[in-house]
């Protein structure tokens, strides 16, 4: 057949459904099973979603999956995804064309293969949006949605709108309820990791808090953002001992705004050696796109999420077994009755010392055996894991007679606890040196009078540099400025400070004895540890 004739055919057939629709609408007729009318759910099945307010005026696609035909912002069409059945790892696409192309729907049937993304696309959000399509796949939303919050179509919907913007720089057009929520749990979780340049990674690390109770610190990071991921559910595993407080060894734990999630765990046995195994299904920060290869080449280029990666890790420490805290001791039994006394044996005589024998004559020395070969060397042992921290501080009274200047550090003058190899160290009383290129732990808590702000700074060779996801603060008088924060260096010998903000308006003082009314001195600290 002709291409032109073969299009006037499928118009034909799509203008003879359009109009067999509308009139089962029209007269009330049952519709059988498989086919969607009104924003009923069906099957998976490669009939199309119509919405409840709009229809697509050129027809709806025939292999539409989650989604709905509808009029925003003056563009009537199919908001959705496509499948089942296209070649992506999941089998839906959404289309990835410019809205002004207006290319003609995907179908199966068209023979799509792998390619590259459509030419003018904007290619800086698609990391960012593969890992929340990849995710939201992973948690069963495409195909079912969210209870109560919205519909798997108005998610469909929600992820062509979001493609657009992030694609094509359209703006978010006005939608209903439902549709408005699903787009903005895909921008949540699209800000979430910002920046990502890979699958976010995991890390666990056992401490031991006492002779018997280890902590499980698990932190999920996000690659290329230099930051934590929060809200992401974690499974873990003990093996040679349990949770605190409970008999379990499995359960599961969400991180914090900073991507932590802690975990107590008490020892099984004596010396065990205890294992914490964690892992989490984070989402894949890249798209994948496909284009029709037969009978229709014109139709729209798909796009879709790859699969959710599994990323795992596990930490081991040897601990001694608790205490065994039985009941109260029993009272004491009785006294068994005393035996009867046997009878003494009768001593035997001691026999009479015999003479000294001469000494005989030494015997001639035996020749030398043979050397014996080498025994094979050992293998060589793991190496030690080296810890390095500092902790630094100053005392109020006592080392803050001057108010902290706008723009100026908070000097931390005295050397507290140290440990490793010299990595941290003091240069002066407001600046530390780390030595080592690495991600430091950093914590910081200074008693102010003032309402404030403290950030950290650091030069890496060319002048201090803010590290703006540092800056804390409070409102009112009445707490501490604290902070805890992951600071990655790039060159040896960075250097460290904490800062009271340029852009801040009002000098700090550190309050003498705060919290005691100025009868007890306070010191405010800085610890630096090397992870």
């Amino acid at each position: 057949m002709r291409q032109g004739n073969k299009k006037k055919v499928e118009m034909q057939v799509r203008t003879i459904r359009t109009g067999l629709f509308s009139l089962v609408l029209a007269l009330g007729v049952a519709i059988p099973g498989g086919i969607a009318v009104a924003g009923t759910q069906r099957a998976n099945t490669a009939q199309p979603k119509v919405s409840e307010t709009s229809t697509c005026t050129k027809g709806a696609p025939s292999d539409g999956y989650e989604g709905y035909c509808a009029t925003l912002d003056g563009k009537n069409t199919y908001f959705g995804l496509y499948g089942l059945g296209f070649p992506s790892i999941n089998g839906w696409g959404l289309c990835a064309d410019s809205p002004a192309n207006d290319g003609n729907y995907p179908m199966t049937t068209y023979n799509y293969v792998a390619s590259g993304s459509p030419s003018g696309a904007s290619t800086a959000g698609f990391a960012a949006l593969g890992y929340a399509l990849s995710k939201e796949q992973a948690l069963g939303r495409i195909s079912s949605g969210r209870a109560g919050l919205y519909t798997a179509s108005q998610l469909g919907a929600a992820a062509k709108i979001v493609y657009n913007h992030v694609a094509w720089g359209l703006a978010y057009p006005a939608t209903d309820a439902g549709t408005t929520a699903a787009v903005s749990e895909l921008r949540a979780l699209m800000s979430q990791v910002s920046g990502i340049t890979a699958a976010p990674k995991l890390k666990v690390a056992l401490t031991a808090t006492s002779a018997t109770d280890p902590t499980a610190k698990i932190t999920v990071t996000v690659p290329g953002a230099n930051r934590g991921l929060a809200d992401q559910l974690v499974s873990f595993k003990v093996r040679g001992g349990h949770v605190k407080g409970s008999s379990a060894t499995t359960g599961t734990v969400t991180t914090n705004a900073k991507g932590i999630a802690l975990v107590p765990v008490i020892a099984s046995s004596s010396a065990a050696n205890v294992t914490v195994t964690a892992s989490a299904r984070v989402g894949n920060p890249s798209l994948a796109f496909f284009k029709p290869t037969r009978i229709n080449k014109s139709a729209q280029i798909l796009v879709a999420p790859k699969v959710a990666t599994v990323i795992s890790k596990s930490s081991t420490l040897s601990l001694a077994k608790p205490a065994a805290t039985g009941g109260t001791p029993g009272p004491a039994g009785a006294t068994g009755a005393t035996g009867a006394t046997g009878a003494t044996g009768a001593t035997g005589a001691t026999g009479a010392t015999g003479a000294t024998g001469a000494t005989g004559a030494s015997g001639s020395g035996g020749t030398n055996g043979t050397n014996g070969t080498n025994g094979t060397n050992g293998t060589n042992g793991t190496n030690g894991t080296t810890v390095d921290f500092a902790e630094f501080y100053g005392l109020a009274p006592g080392d803050y007679a001057a108010t902290i200047a706008v723009g100026a550090p908070v000097p931390f003058p005295e050397l507290g606890p140290t440990l490793g190899t010299g990595v941290i160290t003091k240069l002066t009383g407001t600046t530390f040196n780390l030595s080592t290129i690495g991600t430091y732990e950093v914590t910081f808590e200074v008693s102010v009078t003032e309402a404030g702000q403290l950030e950290l700074t650091l030069d890496s060779g060319g002048g201090p540099a803010v590290l703006a996801y540092t800056v804390v603060g409070r409102a009112t008088g009445t707490s501490q400025i604290q902070e805890t924060a992951l600071v990655t260096t790039t060159v040896a010998n960075s250097v460290l400070s904490v800062v009271n903000p340029s852009a801040n308006s009002t000098a700090l003082t550190v309050t003498p004895g705060a919290g005691s009314g100025g009868a007890t001195t306070v010191a405010a600290s800085l610890i630096i540890e090397l992870l």
